[in-house]
């Protein structure tokens, strides 16, 4: 069966959570069930259980929409047959509230004509409606994760520039995003260790650990980053230890906060004795600059969302760069800079980077600082100051008559 070229590459389980793959169309002739697919997809991103087969999952929310097979489908009957058939709530979302959606964890589920997508996403030719489901954002580079109805069963998602799927598009109103994802506790007894501050544990999880709502390690909720994390060990049962991890991971609004999880011991390394508990990321101390500066990171360089400069899943790589960022202070180790996207653009949130990963600071210049007050003309101000001086003098020695 055809795949698309993956020209920015798969969407992986370490990306995304809950873990997705195709929910093809491709068994029935003739293929019509594109948009029952992809809501389906969109259900399974909301609720676990739901069996990634098109019989299962999908049919049922095309009866429960109020069409028989072969009739085509449209956003509200989408709507209304997940809300039915599986209790997922999609709502009708505006194609700029896109992005946004996919940054909070949500998945959507849209409706676009074929032939207005990029080349490397399509798997046969033609000018049809069509619907597909988007899940999963890259911030650096602004990707979203792009899964078809039309390629194989289980195939993979593929990343794709959201610049390249938003010209595609139909209208407002002819898009769900699936809302209702569902928030779990940690669930299970664990021993306790002792509250004392002096004997508090911290360890090093390794890089791309799943970590669970469960003791068992069934029920998965995220993954750690790329770089591991340095958690805090709240306690242990059997072979997992139940840490806290900051993330957005699970959180149906993707807010990131402290959360407590499971993962396997053997994924943790390096415990000792804390002092202090491991602190919340958030805006921490930090020098300001004296002057507006800028700071180069480097191609490659790592963004993390925290001082500590530790991965919880949302760090970013810099590609393309250097890349200009501003400096909003100085903390041990590194910067803490206001996040410049590849298009350029500066999205007002505040993200760390270790010095290693720069390439210098740049004071700015007077005129590319509108907000600064213009440099003292000392010139200007002593002459000013002689007129006044001698327009006194003439007001006090008024000329002969």
């Amino acid at each position: 069966m055809p795949l698309p070229d993956y020209k920015y590459g798969k969407v992986t389980s370490s990306q995304i959570y809950p873990d997705l793959t195709v929910m093809s169309e491709r068994s029935e002739s003739p293929m019509v069930c594109c948009g029952y697919c992809s809501a389906g997809m969109a259900c399974r991103t909301a609720r676990t259980g739901l069996e990634n087969k098109m019989s299962a999952t999908a049919h049922p929310i095309r009866s429960k929409g109020g069409r028989p097979h072969d009739a085509g489908s449209n956003a509200t009957e989408l709507r209304n047959g997940a809300k039915a058939a599986h209790g997922i709530t999609l709502d009708s979302v505006a194609i700029s509230e896109i992005p946004n959606i996919l940054r909070a964890g949500k998945s959507v589920e849209i409706a676009c004509d074929y032939a207005d997508l990029p080349s490397y996403l399509k798997v046969q030719s033609g000018s049809f409606g069509h619907s597909v489901m988007l899940y999963g954002w890259k911030e650096d580079g602004d990707y979203v994760g792009f899964f078809d109805p039309l390629w194989p069963q289980d195939a993979r998602g593929a990343w794709a520039k959201w610049s390249d799927i938003k010209p595609a598009l139909w209208s407002d109103g002819q898009h769900n995003a699936a809302m209702s994802v569902e928030e779990k506790d940690m669930s299970g007894d664990y021993v306790i260790y002792d509250a004392e501050v002096n004997s508090r544990k911290t360890g090093k999880v390794a890089a791309s650990t799943p970590f669970y709502n469960d003791w068992q390690l069934t029920d998965k909720r995220g993954t750690i980053g790329d770089n591991g994390a340095t958690s805090q060990i709240m306690g242990y049962r059997g072979d997992s230890y139940a840490i806290q991890v900051y993330t957005g991971q699970g959180w149906s609004d993707g807010v990131k906060r402290q959360t407590l999880v499971f993962v396997a011991k053997t994924k943790v390394s390096g415990i000792v004795n804390a002092p202090e508990p491991v602190p919340a990321t958030g805006m921490e101390s930090f020098v300001t600059p004296a002057k507006p500066s800028t700071v180069s990171v480097i191609k490659g360089g790592k963004l993390y969302d925290n001082s500590g400069f530790t991965s919880d899943g949302q760090t970013i790589t810099v590609d393309p760069g250097p890349r200009a960022m501003p400096l909003i202070g100085t903390v041990p180790g590194g910067y803490m800079v206001d996040y410049v996207n590849a298009s350029g653009v500066d999205q007002n949130k505040a993200y760390w980077v270790k010095t290693a990963d720069t390439a210098g600071v740049t004071v700015l210049p007077p005129d590319e600082c509108p907000e600064c007050p213009p440099e003292p003309d000392i010139p200007a101000i002593e002459k000013a100051a002689k007129q006044e001086e001698w327009d006194a003098m003439i007001a006090v020695f008024p000329p002969r008559p």
